[in-house]
């Protein structure tokens, strides 16, 4: 194998992390092209925010484009003798095309297919979303994704849903669906401004014309919706109840996605859906729930 074609991964196993600093300025002085650290975290309470665990030791890998010498390793080794240190050569690929081999076209509901820009949709799609994988959330894979997608194809299959809002649309996809079921006019809320991006662009790119994506929040939004649809965490969805309800219009629906199954008692009980309603359907894929709150 060319070296021209292959990188060296040097992992050192078992480093005390008071050294971390210190090996990682000798890797770099070495000509390291970057060091990444495995780390652990523990996710807790309603928003599931991530916190990094501290640790004793630690596992580093540094990458090169030349192999590293033995008697650097050997220092290395001096270091902590408790550490493991080790270098394995790996050819080179085009992650670009790597990346694209994992995500490939699947039917997202009946009949919808989600469809990458460079694959071509079944014969049998009735339908297709253009949609690449990007930095924002919600290409379709994901299995709240899925179960949202569940319930509004099944809500607008049985109800007259005309309009919608899409709280926390990331890429736009469930907005995209909707117009693609018939819903004639949907508004996207969404708190990340490169995603508001990556959504618009989405609806251009799937030629919608009843899409639009708001600089504002669902707090301040006036308009009300025969479906509100809002795909995020049960921790939030607690706490946005009060707008989720407001914007509903008299008789309307709501789709709330995202919980755990573990949590989803705690949600129904923190989660007070309006005098006259219930949840009329749950939908689980995996260790996620959706629900829908309708007239009872």
């Amino acid at each position: 194998m060319s070296h021209d074609q292959t990188y060296f991964t040097l992992s050192i196993l078992n480093l005390k992390s008071s050294l971390e600093d210190l090996v990682s300025g000798l890797c770099f002085d070495q000509g390291a092209l970057g060091v990444s650290q495995q780390l652990k975290f523990e996710q807790s309470g309603d928003h599931y925010e991530p916190v990094t665990q501290a640790e004793e030791h630690i596992n580093l890998d540094v990458y090169f484009n030349t192999q590293p010498s033995e008697d650097f390793l050997f220092r290395l080794s001096e270091l902590d003798p408790e550490c493991r240190v080790s270098v394995n050569e790996d050819e080179v690929k085009d992650w670009m095309e790597e990346w694209k081999k994992g995500f490939k076209e699947f039917e997202l509901v009946e009949g919808i297919w989600v469809v990458p820009s460079w694959r071509q949709p079944p014969e049998r799609a009735r339908e297709i979303i253009r949609m690449d994988p990007g930095i924002a959330f919600g290409t379709g894979t994901h299995e709240t994704t899925r179960v949202a997608s569940r319930l509004i194809r099944d809500l607008v299959d049985k109800q007259n849903v005309l309009t919608m809002l899409d709280v926390g649309t990331g890429t736009g996809l469930l907005a995209i669906l909707a117009e693609k079921l018939g819903v004639t006019m949907i508004e996207c809320t969404e708190i990340d401004r490169m995603a508001q991006e990556v959504a618009r662009e989405n609806a251009r790119l799937n030629n919608s014309n009843v899409i639009k994506v708001h600089e504002k929040q669902v707090d301040q939004l006036l308009g009300h919706f025969d479906l509100v649809v809002a795909n995020i965490i049960d921790g939030v969805l607690v706490d946005i109840q009060k707008d989720l309800l407001r914007c509903m219009s008299r008789g309307g629906h709501l789709i709330v996605t995202g919980i755990l199954v573990e949590r989803e008692a705690q949600f129904t009980h923190r989660f007070h859906l309006p005098e006259g309603y219930k949840w009329a359907q749950r939908q689980q894929i995996g260790e996620w729930v959706g629900l829908l709150g309708a007239p009872a």
